[in-house]
């Protein structure tokens, strides 16, 4: 498909005739790896499956949304293209669909009842975290603060110990390290699970290095396994590095890992 290969390609130029001999195809379904996708969903879903390496996705937002590109996405989609890009780290796309009036606070399905603030926390996102706080995202809950890093206001030593043990999680994947400070100054143990796993085994699986290191220094067990796989926060990181590929964030954190004694 001509649109795909311009936006794989980085083809500004292209994307911009082939918009302008057919305004529809701003619109129009692009099939990937037996996925489908509207075009402004598509800018954030190449760069992070490995379809496409430029730095020109925001160009090309604004080329398709100057064509006609719905910046809500289709009427049935179950997520919006800003959400695809808070969910996917793509600050730069995000800024676009704002910049043309996209809903900060419509609600995806990864996250359940979950806005891009949400879902861009929950896996660590936190350039476009800053993004939408900056335009303007509301912060409803304990663990969206930790992602934000501020969480005054909102933290107390009464906070239920799950919803700290959620904002711990939170604040290891965005690596607001103050904030997991707080958060354990409350009494709430290093180690607390969320969904059978812990705050190190989160940070290790997103690839968070200064989250790692950090938690390890606060007496983080690095050898604990998780409810579900069995499996070491060393276990998590390497799974995940062999299904991103090149992944410096993941290079880093299982090198600290096996550095403190992981094996």
């Amino acid at each position: 498909m001509g649109l795909r290969r311009a936006i794989d390609g980085g083809d500004v130029e292209e994307l911009r005739r082939l918009l302008a001999d057919d305004r529809s195809l701003a619109n129009a379904t692009i099939t990937w790896d037996g996925n489908d996708s509207d075009p402004l969903h598509y800018l954030s879903d190449a760069p992070f499956h490995g379809l496409a390496c430029h730095d020109r996705f925001d160009d090309m937002a604004r080329v398709l949304i100057e064509a006609g590109a719905s910046v809500e996405g289709p009427p049935n989609a179950g997520e919006t293209p800003l959400i695809a890009a808070a969910s996917l780290g793509r600050a730069d796309v995000a800024r676009v669909l704002i910049e043309a009036g996209a809903n900060l606070e419509k609600t995806g399905v990864a996250v359940a009842d979950g806005t891009a603030l949400s879902h861009a926390v929950q896996f660590g996102f936190p350039e476009v975290v800053d993004v939408l706080v900056e335009a303007g995202a509301k912060v409803r809950t304990l663990k969206e603060a930790a992602g934000v890093g501020d969480v005054s206001g909102l933290l107390s030593s009464d906070s239920p110990e799950s919803e700290r043990a959620e904002a711990l999680r939170a604040a290891s994947v965005c690596e607001r390290l103050e904030v997991i400070d707080e958060l354990l100054a409350t009494g709430l143990a290093i180690d607390a699970e969320v969904e059978g796993s812990t705050a190190l085994h989160a940070a290790a699986w997103e690839g968070k290095p200064e989250a790692v290191r950090h938690l390890l220094d606060h007496g983080a067990n690095l050898d604990r396994h998780d409810r579900h796989n069995n499996s070491t926060p060393l276990g998590w990181c390497r799974y995940r590095h062999s299904e991103l590929g090149k992944s410096p964030g993941h290079a880093a954190a299982e090198q600290t890992l096996v550095e403190r004694g992981a094996g």
